[in-house]
């Protein structure tokens, strides 16, 4: 996603001021550079979110319960990586749009990956992000949020089939009902310790909002960045 947005600002830019050209002559209009853009993005985004997910589900592993339920399993994987790649990708592009510089798109590209990183429940764990009003504001705002819990409901919830030791110096060591003997190690279901780890508040039963979510972004990013192409002009070269 970090990649996504800071690479594609300076060829954004270069588009922008080439519409400004072709605009001022009659030759283009706001419509046929977003329609060229997405129908560039949407092959190229299709096949570079594999990179990630074929290696990601191949080192994780899956249940291998039933053979059509880790499909779905990897597929959400990949759809859930692949709109975070897009929303990275477009929120780019309409920064370029709404900014007259190149600089101040990447001042802005990198406020949005702070805090897209900073509250989708991987850096802090949901249940501490909600404790707190302004935090939660935030954590339930960045699509960040529904990204990673799309990706690891996918992955880990409802997983009775593989195992995780709990080490006795764990702080959920307690929590999952491990007792400190000598019969040997703690393990526990991968599904136990996953709710443990997100206080119970992540569901594989919420992919489906975390998906409407997800592409309600998409579109009103994209319809911001038509708006702005088409309604504000800066200086082009």
């Amino acid at each position: 996603g970090q990649l996504s947005i800071t690479s594609i600002i300076p060829v954004t830019i270069s588009i922008r001021d080439m519409y400004y050209r072709h605009e001022a002559a009659g030759m283009l209009s706001s419509r046929s550079v977003m329609f060229g853009l997405l129908a560039a993005e949407i092959p190229f985004l299709a096949v570079i979110s594999l990179a990630f997910p074929l290696i990601f589900v191949v080192l994780i592993g899956l249940p291998n319960e039933d053979i059509v339920d880790d499909v779905w399993r990897a597929f959400g994987v990949y759809l859930f990586f692949g709109l975070n790649t897009a929303i990275y990708s477009y929120i780019g592009q309409m920064f370029c749009f709404l900014v007259p510089g190149q600089g101040t798109a990447i001042v802005l590209a990198n406020i949005f990956i702070g805090l897209n990183n900073a509250y989708s429940g991987f850096i802090a764990r949901p249940a501490l992000l909600t404790k707190n009003f302004f935090f939660a504001v935030q954590y339930y705002f960045v699509p960040g949020h529904y990204v990673y819990q799309g990706m690891v409901t996918s992955l880990f919830d409802t997983d009775y089939s593989r195992n995780v030791t709990i080490l006795e110096e764990s702080s959920y060591f307690d929590e999952l009902g491990c007792v400190a003997d000598t019969s040997g190690p703690c393990t526990v279901f991968v599904n136990d310790y996953f709710q443990a780890f997100f206080d119970g508040m992540w569901s594989y039963t919420t992919n489906r909002m975390d998906l409407l979510i997800l592409v309600l972004w998409s579109v009103c990013i994209r319809i911001i960045a038509s708006v702005a192409l088409k309604y504000l002009k800066f200086s082009g070269k």
